[in-house]
């Protein structure tokens, strides 16, 4: 049973918590004691002190990349810039919008952030890829900004109290480079999957056209038999080949 240990209290058992079911060398531990995270600053359009600078909101943040065109600007003082600065190798993760959202800052150059984004630095050595899939394992499961059990919003509060694995850090990389070798095929899956889900959309109308086409050449057959007219046989060949580049499919009958 997993148990948590919070100064000089007594141990709590926190197994109703844990999602799921690790390896004895792993252990649960808080986000809080892994990172030193906050929010960047709130929008003050009044406010015109300080350093005009660049930064980013939730709309430049998506899984795993960051979209930099156009950025915006506003004042920033001494305090805020050293608060609200992503650096290379910071986990940034989406408070508001599409809640628990998450990318790593990966630019050599760096960026301020807005208050509806998270930044979270390590306070040791560890893995941030192998965090950074776990934002994505939690957001897509529903743990993060989902429906019952969920958490549905991320404040600064919720985000210090999410329940991580931790595993040994040689085993965090592992896990990342499996990940990464297995990408590619999730990938096509996914493509695949959607073009099942469009036949499946698509099928009853299709059948339907199908349906009626056949019987129509049925029909077409029927007097080119009994009439045994090349004419009436030509007329089928230039019917059938209409269709089949209408439908954009090869099929007979």
């Amino acid at each position: 049973m997993p148990y948590e240990k919070i100064g000089k209290n007594e141990s709590v058992c926190i197994a109703g918590e844990v999602p799921f079911e690790i390896p004895e060398n792993w252990e649960w531990v808080r986000l809080g004691a892994l990172f030193q995270h906050n929010t960047g600053k709130a929008l003050n359009s009044s406010n015109h002190s300080g350093e005009l600078l660049t930064y980013i909101t939730t709309s430049n943040l998506y899984w795993n990349r960051f979209e930099i065109d156009n950025l915006r600007e506003m004042y920033f003082s001494e305090a805020e810039i050293q608060k609200c600065t992503a650096t290379k190798g910071d986990l940034l993760v989406c408070e508001g919008g599409d809640i628990g959202r998450a990318a790593i800052w990966s630019y050599g150059t760096d960026i301020r952030i807005q208050n509806h984004i998270h930044r979270l630095r390590a306070y040791s050595e560890i893995c941030v890829e192998y965090y950074y899939y776990i934002f994505f394992l939690y957001k897509h499961v529903g743990w993060i900004g989902g429906k019952g059990i969920g958490i549905q919003g991320l404040s600064s509060n919720a985000l210090h109290s999410l329940l991580f694995p931790l595993p040994p850090l040689q085993e965090q990389h592992r896990i990342v480079a499996k990940i990464k070798e297995i990408a590619p095929f999730l990938d096509k899956y996914e493509q695949t999957e959607q073009h099942l889900n469009d036949l499946n959309v698509r099928f009853p109308e299709m059948l339907k056209k199908l349906s009626t086409i056949r019987n129509e050449f049925i029909a077409i057959a029927t007097i080119c038999r009994q009439t045994n007219s090349n004419e009436c046989m030509k007329g089928r060949t230039l019917r059938l080949s209409f269709w089949q580049v209408k439908m954009g499919r090869n099929f007979s009958f």
